[in-house]
């Protein structure tokens, strides 16, 4: 079975005149077999006219190849000759001429009927697409005629097409013909496509109305239009839709029965009625030229036919995909990674994070880096950890975790302008060229009231995303503590970032700054994402060993064997601990100047911070878009490219 039979729109037709001239906007798409097509003046493609035509179809098959229109649109009368096949380009699918995403295809070949002039009977041409078209939803041929189908009088019919919508004016201008104009009269045009319905008259009506000097073919031409109260509809008609189909509804299908073609001089002849060719006299013309044609050289795939969508379809659209994802959240869980990326809970090596070990990629799912640079000054960055949390159930979330302090700009008591600010999610290697593809922008942020730059009390922000982050096997949010919560004394934690591996290290990036030394962005910063593990320590012994001052219900303190611990730019990361099966964020590392692998380390007490981080993300505008989940690609080294293992693609997390 035909699975897109001709002249059978998915997309119902739009009814009632709301437009100037009595026409109307069509429903999108509801009219697929017309086309939009440009002659150009030169290959440059910078100025030309415009012209409809309508996508027909000769055999059997799922594609077309053929576009029919008037002959008057390809011929250049001033020069007598056909313009050339390299100068005209055809749009399919179209609805808004001036959508980005529209499909245009070269046309190899033309063939024209035996019209030598103006206001000539044969105004037929054929154009062979150097692309065939696949029948889409978007893109349908019209059915062509019977060769021995009578006038369709007290049909219902309509024409179509991009035309001047304010016929006088035009008229005005050019009183000979208003078959096609320039680009400089373009503000005349509509850019959506528009509809008229209209009446096909008797030859005994059409004799009447005629003007006894014209020329017409009663044959091959055929009047069509309505009474005076809706007179412009014709006009509209004449007025840059040159070349589209007059087609009229039978048997359940649109058939195409004229082609728009032209009408003498005299605006009251417009009011009247308008000349079309009668296609039902050219089919065996069509099938004759369609064997001596050029072929195409091949086909488009259906993918590259795109559904046109208004500003409001697209923001529905983009809210459908964010709510579908948000549909599956009785699957996911927080604070789980993937069993394809274990943690590595023993350090392999012992140079990372200050005593610590290159974690097991996208085996800290939550973990995101946050990056803030000035492109007028290269020596003001920041380099911070965060976390993916998700205050509400769902696939997707806009919102991290970080320290207060990574939103200031170094020096300074300033925040950093969100627009100068990125997260990347689902980072292994910071240096890799995957990371930046998986960096999304910063829409806004909330730092804590009471947090003071000097200090490290409340050192905690809330970030809004510009997009929505997908949950995926390597991208997923942790779990936040429940309020007050305690963590319990020798609970072992992990502790994971991009930061410096010393005090040494640290150190000399500041002295390079300070003399200008220009280094690569954070290259004495770990590239690959580390981790070590510390325990969770009695807060009387901190108090006692440590030089600051902390409050039991804002930090937390952890105890590590062999200096291990955070550094700068580690800032901003979390402490995890494993409670019931999931990993929980209970600690925000908020880092005290020249400390960097200290035995006793403090981290703010995310769960006196609950409502807190609740209220502060209820003040921001949520993201409307959700981030390309194609950009959350499986990190591979270099030793895997060598290894010639396959890239993972991810999909939507169903834990």
């Amino acid at each position: 079975m035909d699975s897109f039979p001709c002249g059978l729109p998915k997309f119902p037709l739009a009814q009632g005149p709301n437009r100037i001239g009595s026409g109307w906007e069509a429903a999108k798409h509801s009219l697929p077999w017309h086309v939009h097509i440009m002659i150009f003046n030169s290959v440059e493609e910078k100025v030309g006219t415009q012209c409809g035509g309508s996508l027909i179809r000769l055999g059997a098959g799922n594609i077309s190849n053929m576009v029919l229109t008037a002959a008057h649109c390809i011929f250049d009368s001033q020069n007598r000759r056909i313009i050339p096949p390299s100068k005209i380009i055809v749009t399919v699918g179209v609805h808004d001429v001036t959508a980005k995403d529209k499909t245009r295809i070269q046309v190899i070949d033309v063939a024209m009927g035996e019209y030598r002039k103006d206001f000539d009977a044969n105004d037929i041409a054929l154009l062979r697409l150097m692309s065939g078209v696949p029948y889409t939803d978007y893109t349908v041929p019209v059915c062509l005629p019977d060769r021995r189908a009578r006038l369709p009088v007290g049909k219902k019919c309509y024409v179509s097409g991009h035309g001047s919508i304010s016929g006088m004016k035009l008229l005005l201008i050019n009183q000979i013909t208003t078959r096609f104009f320039s680009l400089a009269t373009a503000a005349l045009l509509p850019e959506k496509l528009m509809m008229v319905d209209i009446n096909v008259i008797s030859i005994e009506e059409c004799r009447r109305l005629i003007d006894a000097d014209s020329e017409f073919d009663f044959e091959k031409q055929f009047c069509a239009g309505t009474n005076s109260k809706t007179a412009l509809k014709v006009t509209r008609a004449i007025q840059g839709d040159s070349g589209g189909a007059l087609v009229c509804h039978e048997w359940g299908r649109f058939i195409q029965y004229g082609i728009v073609s032209f009408g003498p001089a005299g605006i009251g002849y417009y009011q009247t009625a308008g000349k079309y060719t009668f296609l039902p006299k050219f089919v065996g013309w069509i099938e004759k030229m369609d064997k001596k044609m050029l072929p195409s050289k091949d086909n488009l795939p259906a993918s590259s036919i795109h559904e046109y969508l208004t500003q409001t379809e697209k923001i529905n659209f983009l809210n459908k995909s964010v709510a579908a994802v948000a549909q599956k959240a009785e699957f996911f869980e927080c604070g789980v990674p993937s069993p394809k990326f274990p943690i590595t809970m023993s350090p392999i090596t012992t140079n990372r994070i200050s005593g610590g070990w290159t974690a097991q990629k996208h085996s800290l799912p939550w973990m995101v880096l946050f990056i803030a640079a000035k492109e007028n000054n290269p020596m003001k960055h920041a380099l911070c950890g965060g976390t993916l949390i998700a205050l509400e159930p769902g696939n997707q979330t806009d919102t991290v975790l970080t320290a207060a302090s990574c939103v200031l700009i170094p020096s300074t008591f300033l925040r950093w302008d969100p627009k100068d600010c990125q997260v990347a999610i689902a980072v292994q290697n910071q240096r890799s060229p995957d990371s930046e593809r998986k960096r999304i922008g910063v829409k806004s942020f909330v730092t804590h009231p009471r947090f003071v730059s000097d200090s490290t009390r409340n050192d905690i922000a809330v970030i809004r995303l510009l997009h929505y982050a997908p949950f995926t096997e390597i991208s997923k949010p942790i779990c936040l503590p429940q309020p007050g919560e305690k963590i319990p004394v020798g609970t072992e934690c992990i502790v994971a970032g991009w930061g410096y591996t010393s005090r040494k290290s640290s150190v000399f990036a500041k002295i390079c700054a300070v003399y200008k030394v220009i280094l690569e962005f954070a290259t004495l910063n770990e590239a690959d994402l580390a981790m070590t593990i510390v325990s969770v320590a009695p807060f009387s012994i901190c108090q006692e060993k440590l030089e600051y001052a902390i409050y039991e219900n804002e930090f937390i303190c952890t105890q590590s064997e062999f200096h291990r611990g955070f550094c700068d730019s580690d800032t901003g990361g979390p402490l995890v601990c494993k409670s019931n099966g999931k990993w929980v964020q209970y600690g925000l590392i908020s880092t005290v100047v020249g400390r960097c692998g200290k035995e006793f380390d403090t981290y703010t007490n995310v769960s006196s911070y609950i409502h807190w981080i609740k209220q502060a993300d209820s003040l921001m505008v949520k993201a409307s878009q959700l981030f390309p989940s194609e950009f959350i690609r499986e990190y591979v080294s270099p030793l895997e490219n060598i290894d010639e293992q396959p890239r993972r693609h991810t999909t939507v997390s169903n834990y």
